[in-house]
């Protein structure tokens, strides 16, 4: 034994003293290389949330700079409109760029002139704006629209830009502005003569995100209440603007934004009952007006409760967080509770269908979104241009035309999201709409670029941080701005910036519908196809069996599909039964648009998939500008007239020679097989040639409309100016 103790020292001194050292020289570069990478994490972190202080007055000025760019690149669309009158204008009216805009038109002039109710609320709300301001452009609804579209398109950058300014981000407002405004999608929705709804659709949302934000970032006991009655108004100007509530959403957001930030049940209960109250405020001020109905509607268990709201609403605003009154604090908190849980009880059926509805029609779609594509469609639907299905790559390039560049946004977005998650769930249903695009219209992309945007101006932010990061912050914040706006001079080549508009209708068109007012009958019924619907109720003031929106689900839009296509004129006459009764005159309408969009119609006759109209039939149109000795030179075809060749190896079965609507001349080929040619003639020269199959040819659409063959004991003609217009009375 006292051998072993002998060699202890220098066992320790030669093995257990060496490896201590070697452990703990291990141990400390272990924990040295764990704090160094938490430090770097940390630098990471500190990197990726920028501390740059913004001065509130000059970013207002950013703002307004902002929506004056918007207002001004809007506005040169109308003065490029005003070099070319004889295209853009019909006497002293401006033409739409969208038929959907003759309904707000028409609405706005029947409120105004009273032949609709003086109650606001009986009109939509775009066209009771048009109605009411049209006092500062003469009276003229058509100006009013052009003049106030470009002011409305540009207002969301305010609430979008506010956002981020108040979370400390003011580059992702500016960025997320000026992509959201000259994105393809929104600027061609909200360009020159384009009344529509879709002027305001990024306004209201974003107005609501931003006031849920105040309201989760301020909670003191004036942004309990103001804040979410902002919500509620702002939902229900949306409702009236859009006719599509979004009450329910806005709610679970306003919900889930107060949960996330920990507040007391009294504090989260109370903005509840307020977006309520305020997100129906004409209904809520009705149940006010008639208190002794709404407490006998409640019930007697309720009665005594209702009676407290007032109370509850008064003390709450007052009391709720105050320190130094518990007692109070805890009485309103059972008041809101038993008040919120009669209200429920009571309207247990509409909040389970409203529950069920939010699931349904939300989360049930942004779920689809990720579903594989190339589902069958609704084929009436995809005859309209904005519900067709789009590739990915297609629907990005609404956009930016480069797909990359809104990838590449969208991922800059997506990482700012995740540093920043708390903050920018207010957001979440505006970005929801904007995934919808994916699966639904394309329209709901305009709702995605401000996000692309943003992810731009995140980056901005991080890059003017690091490359002045020793500088002062008034350098930093300038160096930040200035980023934003190099930035988006490279990238607007990119953009829609570029885009006039084209008018929805031909100004020969107008001038027909105008002169068709005084052929007709006072109680008429026009049967047509449904784009120029509403331009014609407003035109013509008669009545349209088919006009757009849900006129696409009529059966008179199938049945007047297959009544065109076939070649018995008997199957259109036969199209007025069901109509209001005999006092009426029907007549029956053609119009030049219907010439390519006859591919579709004959698509939906046949329940064909109308998405590819291309490969459909349907009138093909041929450059032809010159014929020489009957050889027709038409683009990359060539016509023997004299032979009935088409290319030298199609065959021609015959050709109508038609003049102001009538067939002059009809040339028969001795060949059992071959296409048909419309041959429209105009000062002794050919202006227009339509090739077509012989099933098109021998259909009531090109024989009454392009060759004027039509059965006069169903028809009586009434106007021409084809290939512009014609229209038919139809006997009765």
């Amino acid at each position: 034994m006292n051998a072993v103790f002998s060699y202890f020292p220098q066992l320790c001194r030669e093995v257990i003293f060496p490896a201590l050292k070697i452990a703990f020289s291990a141990f400390k570069d272990f924990v040295s290389g764990r704090l160094t990478l938490l430090i770097n994490y940390m630098k990471f972190i500190k990197f990726l949330q920028p501390n740059i202080k913004y001065k509130t007055g000059f970013f207002l000025i950013i703002i307004a700079l902002l929506f004056i760019l918007s207002l001004a690149v809007r506005f040169k669309q109308f003065y490029v409109w005003k070099k070319s009158p004889e295209i853009y204008f019909v006497d002293e009216t401006p033409m739409m760029s969208t038929p959907d805009a003759y309904l707000w038109i028409k609405n706005a002039k029947d409120h105004k002139y009273e032949k609709l109710s003086s109650n606001p609320l009986s009109v939509p709300l775009l066209s009771y704006l048009l109605s009411k301001l049209s006092i500062f452009f003469n009276d003229n609804i058509y100006f009013t629209g052009i003049y106030i579209i470009p002011i409305l398109a540009g207002l969301f950058i305010v609430p979008l830009s506010l956002y981020f300014f108040e979370i400390g981000y003011p580059a992702c407002g500016i960025l997320g502005s000026l992509v959201g405004s000259f994105s393809s999608i929104y600027f061609i929705r909200t360009s020159t003569g384009r009344v529509d709804t879709d002027v305001l659709n990024l306004f209201f949302p974003f107005l609501a995100s931003y006031f849920i934000l105040l309201t989760i970032k301020k909670r003191d006991n004036l942004s309990l209440f103001l804040y979410p009655a902002m919500v509620g108004i702002t939902m229900y100007l949306f409702n009236w603007w859009y006719s599509h509530s979004m009450v329910t959403v806005y709610l679970t957001i306003l919900v889930i934004s107060l949960l996330f930030n920990k507040p007391g049940i009294g504090t989260l209960l109370f903005p509840v009952i307020v977006f309520f109250a305020f997100s129906d405020p004409i209904s809520s001020i009705a149940k006010i007006r008639n208190y002794s109905a709404l407490l006998s509607d409640l019930g007697p268990i309720a009665t005594s409760f209702i009676i407290f709201i007032p109370t509850v609403f008064i003390i709450g605003a007052i009391y709720i967080g105050k320190k130094n009154k518990p007692a109070a604090k805890k009485i309103i908190n059972i008041l809101l509770i038993v008040v919120v849980f009669i209200i429920c009880l009571k309207n247990y059926h509409q909040l389970k269908s409203m529950a069920g509805d939010l699931f349904n029609q939300h989360f049930l779609r942004i779920y689809s979104i990720f579903e594989a594509t190339g589902t069958s469609r609704n084929m009436l639907l995809d005859t309209v241009t904005e519900t067709r299905y789009k590739t990915i790559s297609q629907t990005l390039s609404y956009i930016f035309n480069r797909p990359e560049l809104t990838i590449l946004g969208f991922i800059f977005f997506i990482l700012f999201s995740l540093q920043h998650w708390k903050k920018l769930l207010p957001l979440a249903p505006v970005l929801a709409m904007g995934l919808l695009s994916f699966r639904g219209s394309n329209r709901f992309i305009m709702f995605l670029a401000p996000f692309v945007g943003i992810g731009y101006g995140y980056i901005m932010t991080l890059a003017a941080a690091s490359l002045f990061s020793q500088s002062k912050q008034k350098i930093k914040e300038m160096a930040v701005y200035g980023l934003c706006f190099i930035f988006f001079l490279t990238i607007s080549m990119k953009s829609a910036l570029s885009y006039t508009p084209q008018p929805s209708v031909s100004t020969e068109t107008f001038r027909a519908f105008t002169n068709m007012k005084e052929r007709l009958n006072k109680k008429s019924i026009i049967l047509t196809w449904w784009d120029y619907g509403w331009l014609l109720e407003d035109l013509t003031e008669a009545e349209l069996l088919l006009t757009g929106g849900a006129s696409l689900g009529s059966r008179y839009t199938v049945d007047l599909a297959k009544a065109l296509s076939t070649g018995k004129q008997t199957d259109l006459f036969k199209i007025k039964k069901g109509g209001p009764d005999n006092e009426y005159y029907y007549y029956l309408l053609f119009t030049g648009d219907m010439i390519g969009k006859f591919a579709a119609i004959n698509a939906i006759a046949e329940s064909a998939d109308a998405r590819d109209v291309e490969s459909l039939d349907g009138l093909i149109p041929l450059n032809c500008r010159a014929m020489e000795k009957e050889v027709l030179n038409c683009g990359g075809a060539v016509i023997d007239l004299r032979e009935g060749i088409l290319n030298d190896k199609t065959k021609i079965k015959k050709a109508a020679f038609v003049i102001n609507g009538y067939v002059v001349k009809e040339k028969q080929y001795n060949h059992k097989n071959g296409v048909s040619l419309d041959l429209l003639i105009k000062d002794k020269g050919v202006f227009e040639v339509y090739l077509m199959n012989d099933s098109i040819y021998y259909s009531n659409f090109n024989q009454l409309f392009l060759l004027g063959n039509f059965d006069p004991t169903l028809f009586e003609e009434v106007y021409n100016s084809s290939p512009s217009a014609r229209l038919f009375r139809i006997r009765k």
